[in-house]
């Protein structure tokens, strides 16, 4: 969790899937994109993961999360695969990455 002041601004997660962590629901406040709490907020996350020995995380996100998208790659994060998936109607697109530490 990221905060400023008594406001929280940011948070994620880590699951332990297959072994690996895997990164999930990074969300940063709207009025706070563009601030650098995501990249905090990911930093954090890499190194508690480093620390406890793991050598590989994990993420997955949309292709309409395009903020997402952006940090993870602006990370080294690499696409390993995608899925597409028609729901009502509707193609919805996830991207699976990974990052060796």
């Amino acid at each position: 969790m990221v905060e400023k002041g008594v406001e929280v601004v940011g948070m994620g997660g880590i699951k332990i899937s297959e072994g690996a962590p895997v990164i999930s629901r990074v969300r940063v406040r709207k009025t706070e994109r563009g601030k650098g709490w995501g990249t905090l907020l990911l930093t954090h996350m890499e190194e508690y993961c480093f620390k406890e020995g793991y050598k590989k995380i994990l993420v997955d996100t949309e292709n309409h999360m395009v903020a997402a998208v952006k940090l993870y790659e602006g990370h080294n994060y690499r696409r390993i695969r995608e899925s597409i998936e028609k729901i009502d109607g509707k193609i919805y697109t996830t991207y699976f990455y990974e990052k060796y530490l």
